[in-house]
């Protein structure tokens, strides 16, 4: 197993920072009914995360688990975690991808510190 970390990234096709149309909004709200979320506990603090952690199997290049902390270090989010399937556990990145987005190594100590800590949402 590898453990990263890196800072989270602006990213500029967030709900928050589009502007939809009204039949995009209208379409969009009828699949958020129809379908469910990857993660439904943690989508609307995933703009508070600052710094990610990643555990990541070199063998299968596969991200198996994730942890967000917030400006002060909380963990905020983490999964898989309950019914919450994860950002980065569901994205097929290598670790190369993982390099580009600036991550650097850490202990398997350090990541399973941050694991162990409770989030809001550890109640789901």
């Amino acid at each position: 197993m590898l453990y990263y970390t890196f800072k989270n990234h602006d990213f500029s096709l967030s709900s928050a920072s589009r502007q939809d149309s009204f039949w995009q909004s209208f379409i969009n709200r009828i699949l958020e009914m129809l379908l469910p979320k990857a993660n439904p506990d943690f989508n609307g603090l995933y703009h508070q995360v600052k710094t990610w952690y990643v555990e990541y199997d070199i063998e299968k290049q596969h991200t198996n688990r994730e942890v967000g902390t917030d400006d002060d270090g909380h963990v905020i989010v983490k999964a898989p975690f309950g019914r919450n399937l994860g950002l980065w556990v569901d994205e097929e990145l290598n670790d190369d991808d993982y390099k580009r987005l600036g991550a650097t190594a850490i202990s398997s100590i350090e990541f399973e510190t941050l694991w162990s800590k409770k989030t809001d949402g550890d109640d789901v």
